[in-house]
């Protein structure tokens, strides 16, 4: 789903996860339709009911996301704090 049609779509209790791509949950998150923490909350529910099967997860790390949030977010979906640009 493009980031702009994700904007336009008010997502309530997040089981709309699966419908978006990264650029539209940042999208929804820039917009305050779902909040840092739902996203970090429903990405962890699902590998928790999937990992099981396909062990992807070995070493679960879920208190760095929350840390992360919890320290602030970058402005942008893929940005760093502390990069540099590329010359």
């Amino acid at each position: 789903m493009a980031s702009h049609e994700a904007a336009d779509r008010n997502v309530s209790g997040f089981a709309d996860y699966e419908r978006y791509d990264a650029l539209g949950l940042a999208e929804l998150v820039r917009r305050r339709q779902v909040s840092p923490g739902d996203l970090l909350q429903a990405a962890i529910q699902r590998v928790e009911a999937r990992n099981p099967a396909v062990n992807a997860v070995t070493i679960p790390l879920y208190d760095y996301g929350r840390v992360a949030i919890g320290a602030g977010l970058p402005d942008g979906p893929f940005s760093r704090r502390g990069s540099r640009p590329c010359r």
